[in-house]
């Protein structure tokens, strides 16, 4: 209890990461892909929102949405999401309209995502962000037919990359290069 050096490491990284965060969301705004990319009508793609919480699994996150649509009927999310002590993922989510809107072109070039590190969220839970057996597989493992019955099943879509945090260093250029391959996908 007398020990506080952690928490003074905890606040150094934090405010980094938030920099970092901060620095992506630029980023990604400057991509040809973001600059013509036909976005959901009510989307936020100028701004984006970074959070925190304290408890996903017991340990603290930070997450960037940039863009983001979070309504009842309609999901449209580019998260990036940091993990204390386990990772950064890279995620694209959509549901309700956005789903409509764009699953027909994700499924028919699913194929750039093959090879890609990219896995695909088999979970009926669109909130499990871990990637472990039962919530995400390398969609080089599914055919057309399993992503198209796990869409049909759970009425989302959910793709993400991971960077290990050893390569924390490499975030600005994984994290932009995620979302031109997921976007590009998509359109």
């Amino acid at each position: 209890m007398q020990q506080t050096e952690f928490f003074l490491h905890k606040k150094n990284i934090t405010d980094k990461i938030y920099e970092l965060l901060g620095l992506l969301s630029t980023e990604l705004k400057q991509t040809p892909v973001h600059q013509n990319f036909d976005f959901p009508k009510d989307a936020d793609h100028r701004s984006g929102k970074i959070s925190k919480g304290e408890n996903y699994q017991g340990l603290p996150f930070i997450i960037l949405d940039f863009p983001r649509l979070f309504t009842r009927n309609d999901i449209f999310a580019f998260r990036s999401w940091f993990w204390w002590g386990k990772c950064f993922n890279f995620t694209l989510h959509l549901s309700g309209a956005s789903l409509d809107r764009y699953a027909p072109f994700l499924l028919a070039n699913i194929d750039q995502l093959r090879h890609t590190e990219v896995y695909y969220c088999m979970n009926a839970n669109p909130w499990q962000h871990e990637i472990v057996e039962g919530n995400y597989v390398l969609i080089d493992e599914l055919n057309d037919q399993a992503l198209q019955k796990q869409l049909t099943d759970h009425g989302f879509i959910k793709i993400c990359r991971e960077l290990k945090l050893e390569r924390w260093e490499d975030l600005l250029t994984v994290g932009r290069e995620t979302y031109e391959l997921f976007l590009s996908t998509i359109q």
